[in-house]
């Protein structure tokens, strides 16, 4: 735990969910949010990505609730918009955080969406292959429904790369077999690899065109991905677990549903 600090991608609003608030502060059991259910799990070092939109309401719930010392860094914006979580490893960097956690002796870093509460942010399995020496651990699940809404992991001429589903081929997104892990968004790095974020300026990264609600109109967005990074790393390993130990994010109300009744 002393070694590993933990990055909660949390620059998201509730709105799908019917609340107003930052998404981690969203009750998903009584007196539980989401925050509180990841941040429980373990204890370490901490930073959460939020947004221009959400940041002061989380800044001021995290010490409300006693967890101050949770240090906080924002994503950044296109046209007013937050961009999605692939400049998160830039703007953690830059915020200077990164710099104190190595001076701290953190080796790893895993980084988790704040949407997925099964997900363990200090996962002892990602741990220990960082520890043999891979730069990037990508945890993954079965493939078994080509319609799900989930990316699919590629790897190419030992290159680690993502297939968003909105933009996959009907080849590839029905190919099972060829194409079996899906991506569920977690996975965890050696602090080293961020030394190839910072000689890979952010604004060579592509944007994905996502489909968004936003202040309850929907529209068109333009993100950058986090796994769009993925492709610099040279030892990396890809961890299938079953998808009912680590992965059930919270996109609607259904969802909350679906996790309660198990």
């Amino acid at each position: 735990m002393k070694k590993c600090g933990v990055i909660i991608l949390a620059g998201g609003m509730g709105s799908r969910l019917g609340f107003q608030g930052p998404k981690g502060c969203f009750e998903i059991s009584p007196g539980k949010t989401l925050f509180e259910v990841l941040l429980e799990k373990g204890s370490g070092e901490v930073a959460i990505m939020t947004s221009p939109r959400n940041h002061e309401a989380t800044l001021h719930f995290l010490k409300e609730k006693g967890f101050a010392q949770v240090a906080l860094f924002q994503q950044s914006t296109h046209e007013g918009v937050p961009d999605g979580n692939g400049g998160a490893l830039h703007h953690f960097i830059a915020s200077g955080v990164a710099k104190t956690w190595k001076e701290k002796g953190i080796e790893y870093i895993q980084v988790i969406p704040v949407d997925n509460p099964l997900a363990n942010p200090w996962d002892p399995d990602v741990i220990k292959l960082l520890e043999e020496g891979y730069e990037l651990v990508l945890k993954a699940f079965p493939r078994t429904n080509p319609d799900e809404k989930v990316g699919v992991i590629e790897t190419n001429e030992g290159k680690l790369t993502i297939k968003e589903y909105t933009e996959i081929s009907d080849q590839i997104k029905n190919d099972l077999k060829k194409y079996p892990a899906a991506y569920s968004g977690c996975f965890g790095i050696h602090i080293s690899f961020l030394d190839k974020i910072m000689d890979f300026p952010l604004n060579h990264m592509p944007y994905h065109f996502v489909k968004k609600n936003v202040d309850g109109k929907e529209c068109i967005k333009r993100e950058r991905f986090i796994f769009d990074l993925f492709f610099l790393a040279k030892h990396f390993f890809v961890l299938i677990k079953e998808r009912e130990s680590f992965f059930a994010p919270i996109k609607s109300k259904e969802d909350i549903q679906e996790l309660t009744s198990k």
